[in-house]
């Protein structure tokens, strides 16, 4: 058996669906009836750092300590160390790693997170994020050029390109990913082949206003021109699912996946540390009144400007300034961290943390481990509950957790005490001053689209059902179940589980579950402090500012 994976980043039913109802995914709309299909849960949070190495691994964030594109570094105030993820903080333990130990044979085409590419028994081309978007960096080194271009537009051109550079782009890249994967398919010698493009992610990021009339940025004018991107996006995605899966025969299986979706960018901001300050768990520094105003109006001021301007200033700047606005932003100077008990640790949009101030763990921890500890996480868990909107009298969070409930692993230190997922017309705020207060317009003009919690998953393939929708899947479940399809034993360290609903019945009992010993190095002490390159650092941070994952 065989199995081809197609990765559609960002890529969200509430688009596929209505588009398959009205005839436009034909080739999509041919493996849900084939096939099982439904909502695949990703992450929390929701972004792609972490999402694609849950995938990969199988298990959830608390166990390859991935959160973000940068690591988390939580003994900081600023909850972020600026050192980008890299592949050999969890290669090895990857799907791609535990078929090649099997002697299969594997071939991975741009799945995010796989920069440096490592050795696998097969090819890699690494995908995002890396130094140069347009370059393929890949496994083994000769076929870069075989391969050539991968996108057509640098980083610095993708910042001012409009629609119709972003679907030239897109049929560039949906092209070469054709040429690729299907020279990797008719080959006959790999047993899985997979590839990801980001396509849909990007369009939706920077085409939702001109799809959706209820968008605030939405305007008739634009919305006439425009408003069919995101749609021309997807027509394409499913050209190239039709191309590739008309040269599978019967013992391919194909799964269609996204690590998250897709909707609009919320137009409201919950500002976590203005409420812990209004509750009394965090402190300003004494006279703060002054400095204040400057805080406020720096980031009014910067707020009012795309985020691609706001980086072009600060390039300019002298570092020292530069870290000065950035921390001015964050308001980071006016907190008395020898007060504060518990502060905001950004996550991704509509997933928060909190993190308490804890003695012996902080530089001014003032929160004794044990029993305080608990009781106050109790606390700003409970009033988390019961946050209103003042405008509207609505409730704002739609669940809390103390992070052992989401998470567990040798990574639980990397994850915030307190973890919480607001309603989905808030995202996570910075400002001190009001409980809430608007996304500012220029975020919402730039990247007017945002990440949901559903993703999807599709499968088609001998002994899967037909015309079935699944409404359990997560994200950590892929790898179970592309293993199990393979015939190959489940590593019993992941956290995800096979998918045994998408099989038909008399399979399943005949082919059960098995389970096999971990895959790979213990990578729980391995340290930030190797792998990139000062100049391949600087191209992947430049890549995340632009992209607004990073200040």
């Amino acid at each position: 058996m065989k199995a081809l994976i197609i990765g559609l980043d960002g890529a969200t039913f509430d688009i596929i669906e209505p588009l398959v109802e009205a005839g436009r995914l034909p080739h999509l709309a041919t493996l849900m009836a084939r096939g099982v299909y439904g909502p695949l849960e990703s992450t929390l949070p929701p972004v792609s750092g972490a999402a694609w190495v849950s995938f990969m691994t199988g298990k959830q964030p608390g166990r390859h300590g991935i959160l973000g594109f940068t690591q988390h570094d939580l003994s900081r105030y600023d909850g972020f160390s600026q050192t980008v993820v890299r592949s050999d903080m969890y290669a090895g333990q990857t799907l791609f790693d535990i078929l090649s130990e099997r002697g299969l044979r594997v071939s991975a085409y741009r799945v995010p997170m796989t920069y440096p590419v490592w050795p696998i028994n097969g090819e890699m081309v690494a995908g995002h994020p890396t130094p140069d978007r347009r370059r393929a960096f890949t496994y083994p080194a000769y076929l870069a050029d075989r391969i050539g271009p991968i996108m057509l537009l640098s980083n610095d051109e993708i910042r001012g390109a409009g629609v119709e550079d972003e679907l030239r782009d897109a049929r560039f890249q949906t092209d070469v990913m054709i040429r690729y994967m299907r020279q990797a398919i008719r080959s006959g010698r790999f047993d899985l082949v997979m590839g990801v493009t980001g396509i849909s992610d990007g369009f939706q990021h920077k085409f939702w206003k001109y799809y959706d009339p209820s968008h605030p940025c939405y305007t008739a004018e634009e919305g006439k021109r425009w408003g069919t991107a995101i749609e021309q996006g997807y027509a394409m995605l499913d050209e190239m699912v039709g191309a590739l899966a008309a040269d599978l025969d019967e013992e391919w299986f194909i799964y269609i996946i996204s690590d998250h979706g897709g909707g609009p960018r919320p137009p409201w901001q919950f500002n976590t540390n203005a409420w812990l300050h209004q509750q009394g768990w965090l402190r300003l520094v004494a006279g703060a009144g002054g400095r204040r105003t400057t805080y406020k109006l720096v980031k009014r001021v910067t707020d009012r400007f795309s985020n691609p301007f706001r980086q072009w200033v600060k390039r300019r700047l002298p570092e020292r300034l530069r870290k000065q606005v950035t921390q001015m932003r964050q308001y980071g100077g006016l907190i008395d961290w020898h007060q504060t008990r518990a502060y905001r640790v950004p996550l991704y949009s509509f997933v928060e943390g909190i993190h308490l101030n804890v003695v012996g763990r902080q530089p001014a921890g003032c929160v004794q481990p044990g029993a305080e500890y608990e009781r106050l996480r109790e606390e700003i868990i409970a009033a988390l509950q019961e946050v209103r909107d003042p405008r509207t009298g609505e409730p704002i969070v739609e669940r809390a957790w103390p992070r052992e409930a989401l998470y567990a692993g040798p990574y639980l230190d990397r994850i915030p005490d307190i973890v919480f997922q607001m309603r989905s017309q808030y995202a996570g705020g910075g400002e001190m001053d009001g409980l809430v207060s608007p996304t500012p317009r220029s975020y919402l003009e730039h990247f007017s689209g945002d990440h949901t919690l559903e993703g999807i998953f599709i499968l088609a393939g001998p002994s899967v059902c037909s015309g079935m929708r699944l409404t359990h899947a997560r994200l950590i479940d892929v790898v179970p179940t592309v293993l199990y399809s393979l015939n190959q034993p489940i590593p019993e360290d992941m956290d995800g589980r096979v998918l045994l609903e998408a099989f038909v019945p008399d399979h399943v009992a005949d082919h059960p579950v098995e389970y096999a010993a971990p895959v790979g190095p213990d990578l729980s002490e391995a340290t930030d402090d190797q792998g990139l390159s000062p100049e391949e650092e600087a191209g992947i941070l430049e890549t995340l500012r632009e992209l607004g994952y990073v200040e």
